[in-house]
């Protein structure tokens, strides 16, 4: 849905002889991810229209409604806007130091500069994100929509406030957002704000969860073997979930190391 609202939506992640080598080896490695995945016992969710994102939100307010304490696990700061009372945000990629960055409610305006992760998620809004090939408002990285947020409570408030007559729109940025900005605010906002996003979770397809079992893990490995080379993607996915749910998966990213 979000291409026909934006007909270039992540379309710079093709086209280069670079980036078609990489999906084709990531498209290569996901059966594998998937297999060891089940045999962690890890439950996997997926739906024809939605992006992980989408689910990862749904989930995470069915989640938070009930109590469940829940860990999003990812790179993706979009997912920021997941963190709630009975959700953090880990990111997967350790620093240089092997510490993964950890965001929950106490720490939010700290790690991020803004005050919630609905305000953040307005101040990704009128930022580039070159990822997702989504402009943003010309000369408005995050550090400046931060300071914005802070003198008007959001993005959105800095707008009813000109519009009330409470603030005037001092130098080229503030200006440019109060003209060109608005536009680009509203779309971006129904792309990047997963609030707004369709309800897919009643169609979404479940796995089912399976006994952890090394046995599994084992035969999953020898036809992984058979690639004879393991891309660093498929350790840093695993090695990241392995941290996370322990036991099994610890013992299978040792064999997946040694057979590096």
């Amino acid at each position: 849905f979000r291409r026909a609202i934006l007909s270039d939506y992540k379309s710079g992640r093709v086209g280069t002889p670079e980036k078609l080598e990489l999906k084709k080896s990531y498209k290569a490695q996901v059966p594998y991810i998937q297999k060891i995945l089940h045999c962690s016992g890890l439950i996997q969710v997926n739906h024809p229209n939605a992006e992980a994102d989408d689910l990862a939100y749904q989930i995470t307010r069915k989640t938070n409604m009930a109590g469940i304490k829940t860990v999003i696990l990812t790179s993706d700061s979009d997912l920021l806007q997941c963190v709630n009372e009975n959700t953090i945000f880990v990111h997967a990629r350790a620093n240089k130091d092997g510490e993964r960055q950890v965001v929950d409610m106490e720490n939010f305006v700290e790690e991020t500069g803004f005050s919630s992760p609905h305000i953040y998620i307005q101040g990704k809004a009128i930022s580039a994100d070159d990822t997702d090939d989504i402009a943003g408002v010309h000369g408005i990285g995050l550090p400046t929509a931060s300071k914005i947020s802070k003198g008007h409570g959001s993005i959105q408030g800095f707008f009813e406030d000109v519009d009330q007559g409470l603030h005037k729109p001092k130098g080229v940025v503030q200006n440019r957002l109060n003209e060109e900005g608005r536009a680009v605010f509203e779309r971006n906002m129904q792309l990047m704000d997963l609030s707004r996003a369709p309800q897919f979770l009643p169609d979404a397809r479940f796995s089912k969860r399976a006994q952890p079992s090394f046995q599994a893990a084992m035969e999953t490995l020898g036809e992984l073997n058979l690639l004879k080379e393991i891309k660093p993607a498929f350790f840093e996915v695993f090695e990241a979930v392995a941290k996370q749910t322990g036991s099994v998966a610890e013992d299978i990213l040792t064999l997946l190391k040694g057979m590096a």
